[in-house]
């Protein structure tokens, strides 16, 4: 299990998360006794501060960051699996995948997955506010790659 170490690799320990779920509709099917709930939220934490996506957020945490980490948390324990599996066929150069032929976007290859509401929760600290982040990638065509 990861060790959490609020300020360090947390914003919120597994006590807090677990009274923001309590209070949070449909969380309790999921976030159970069960659930590596620290390994969860230092991977939210993680995602959130490395993302790049999120470049300005403050020094002072503030509610909606850790609200922000609990609900990341959260999706990747409900959804971390599927993530892990669709991250590795796009990895792979799949497009299209399954009975229903779902179709990947080659825009999100190799960026991370982040639901709706923690987009809506730090949206002013992003320095884009139309929930697509892209990195621009320059390419230097002298060097070689052999």
């Amino acid at each position: 299990m990861s060790d959490i170490a609020v300020g360090t690799n947390s914003w919120v320990t597994v006590a807090e998360a677990d009274t923001y779920m309590n209070t949070r509709y449909g969380a309790w099917e999921v976030w159970e006794d069960g659930t590596n709930k620290p390994a969860a939220l230092v991977t939210a934490y993680n995602q959130i501060v490395s993302s790049g996506f999120f470049s300005n957020l403050p020094s002072t945490v503030v509610q909606k960051m850790k609200d922000a980490q609990c609900e990341h948390a959260l999706f990747l324990v409900m959804e971390g699996g599927d993530l892990l599996r669709r991250g590795g066929l796009q990895a792979q150069g799949v497009m299209e995948a399954g009975l229903i032929k779902e179709k990947y976007d080659t825009r999100a290859r190799g960026k991370l997955a982040f639901p709706p509401v923690v987009l809506a929760l730090l949206k002013d600290y992003s320095e884009n506010d139309d929930g697509m982040f892209i990195n621009d990638l320059n390419r230097d065509d002298s060097e070689d790659v052999a």
